[in-house]
């Protein structure tokens, strides 16, 4: 049974695109994320294979959410390795077992989605009228600060300046 949708055509089918660029660049960042716990090269090998654990066991979370929310919006997921490639915002770092190189790579490629983020929840909100998409992106946006946060304590790094997400 198809659901009676509230947003119109042209609003849904913007929502969606943005959508299967998040869930593009969720996967490539948990992808990310499970290289580096598999190359540790450090002395505190074990601490950091459960911090990655941890990040990569949230990472899996926001993606079936991501999926899911797609999904309630009447569209398939796009799961094909080239149409993640295609449609990602993040970059692709060279291979490294060093702790500090994985997570700064790590960070950076959390910085791009949390700006993406905040970008997606104004123009859910402002744009497509839709507080729906918009909450969806806040409640992620807050799970990708944390992970940032636990990255630059490790890294004792500052966090970097962003605007902050609009009303």
């Amino acid at each position: 049974m198809k659901r009676n949708p509230t947003i119109t055509d042209p609003n849904l089918k913007s929502i969606l695109e943005e959508f299967h660029k998040l869930f593009a660049d969720e996967i490539v960042l948990f992808i990310k994320n499970k290289n580096y716990y598999w190359n540790i090269e450090a002395e505190n090998f074990y601490q950091l294979r459960e911090f990655y654990k941890q990040q990569s066991d949230q990472l899996e979370k926001i993606i079936e959410r991501t999926a899911e929310h797609i999904r309630v919006l009447d569209s398939q997921t796009q799961t094909r390795l080239s149409d993640y490639l295609m449609t990602t915002n993040l970059l692709e770092q060279p291979y490294t077992g060093h702790t500090k190189d994985q997570l700064k790579y790590l960070l950076a490629s959390h910085e791009t989605i949390i700006d993406n983020l905040r970008r997606l929840a104004g123009l859910f909100f402002n744009k497509y009228h839709n507080p729906s998409a918009a909450y969806f992106a806040r409640k992620i946006l807050i799970e990708h600060e944390k992970m940032a946060w636990m990255i630059r304590s490790y890294l004792n790094t500052p966090p970097k300046k962003s605007s902050t997400v609009p009303d």
